[in-house]
């Protein structure tokens, strides 16, 4: 089965994209259409042309210098915000020049773009490829596919399509272009118009407002729709460093193992979780630990109530609240929740796929020696060691 692929717009949250896409190339997901919008069109070109070693490459070694006519040393600083006096004098002289020459100079994008994406493969290529734009001289979205660029082109419209508010003008011949987020910063839309029914997203946002028309789609359900997304908010836009682009990378790889592999986890990643196990752990957990946790988290409960239920239905949900996760639907899910947020504070390594009774004796291990045994955290670290 061949799917079509939306990419996300989002500059340098682009990289995670990128791993998301090594797990599904290792998965052996084929696809027969790719489009984007901004860095998700530029993404989708080097896809679509079968340049995914290349592409891979390029996120790798990309810094802020490849890109801009700016010192990687100095903006990293001014990203940090750790600011010295010579630190300051050089943003303030490039701000400057970037305000007379009406915004950053693409020039360094088109360049890479010229040096590594060929059209005539791309136009060859047995992927279709598309992009989104907008056209500001005739106030006019433009959604296209490869056959509808004109031939020489391709170059000018990949940059039409990333041509965010900070960067000068994108020109087409006679015509201004902007960043194609402003019409649509993640085409499903534009795939399901052309009838394609099954569709992998790979979002670098979490809201879906960002999706124009979503719940249109959703409700005509003329497509299905497989969503990767990060859980969390990633790094800015303009964020070129290195070694942010290498962790996105990795993140976005790990969350494409999980989808591909069908991990449990949320910011971990678990090849297998039994529920008879956690159903078991759970009950053999004493009654006076579970009366003792119930008053902790300030859970409030009737004389002569079931605990083991209040347990349940409350005291875990209370504990769920106190993790990045906040909401989780089933005994499974909170558990997770629960021992990951104490992995986290104890630094342990995300990127790895782990037995989840592997992981619990890690956690457990890590928790009895730890010394970060604070007010905010002491009722999920005593959870875990009871558990």
């Amino acid at each position: 089965m061949k799917y079509g692929l939306v990419l996300e717009g989002g500059g340098a949250k682009g990289a995670y994209q990128v791993g998301v896409v090594k797990a599904l190339f290792e998965a052996e997901y084929e696809f027969d259409v790719m489009v984007g919008t901004s860095i998700g069109a530029i993404n989708s070109a080097y896809l679509a042309q079968g340049e995914f070693k290349k592409l891979y490459k390029l996120w790798k070694t990309l810094s802020f210098s490849d890109l801009f006519d700016l010192e990687n040393e100095k903006l990293e600083k001014a990203m940090k915000k750790n600011l010295d006096m010579d630190t300051v004098k050089y943003m303030s002289s490039k701000l400057g020049n970037i305000i007379k020459e009406k915004g950053l100079a693409t020039t360094k994008m088109r360049q890479i773009m010229e040096d590594t994406i060929d059209e005539k493969k791309l136009r060859k290529s047995d992927v279709r490829f598309g992009l989104v734009t907008m056209c500001i001289t005739d106030m006019k979205p433009q959604e296209l596919f490869i056959e509808d660029i004109p031939k020489g082109k391709l170059i000018d419209y990949l940059i039409a399509t990333s041509n965010l508010p900070v960067f000068q003008r994108a020109r087409i011949d006679d015509k201004q272009f902007i960043d194609g987020g402003a019409w649509d910063p993640c085409p499903i839309e534009m795939l399901e118009g052309e009838g394609y029914t099954d569709i992998i997203t790979v979002r670098v946002y979490k809201k879906l407002s960002r999706i124009r028309n979503y719940d249109d789609i959703i409700k005509r359900n003329n497509a299905k729709i497989y969503m990767i997304a990060p859980q969390d908010t990633l790094p800015s836009i303009l964020n070129f460093d290195t070694k942010n682009l290498n962790e996105l990378l990795k993140l976005g790889y790990y969350d494409g193992l999980r989808f591909t592999k069908k991990l449990k986890g949320y910011r971990y990643y678990f090849k297998s979780v039994s529920n008879e196990k956690i159903n078991s752990r759970i009950k053999n957990i004493s009654f006076d630990y579970k009366l003792k946790l119930t008053k902790d988290v300030n859970v409030s409960y009737n004389i002569g109530e079931n605990i083991d239920k209040v347990f349940y239905d409350k005291t875990l949900k209370e504990l769920v609240s106190k993790t990045k996760v906040k909401e989780a639907y089933n005994l499974d899910d909170m558990v997770i929740a629960i021992f990951e947020e104490v992995a986290l504070n104890e630094g342990i390594n995300r990127y790895k796929l782990y037995d989840f009774s592997e992981f619990v004796r890690l956690v457990k291990e890590k928790a009895e020696k730890s010394l970060k045994e604070s007010k905010k955290n002491k009722a999920l670290y005593d959870f875990v060691l009871h558990f």
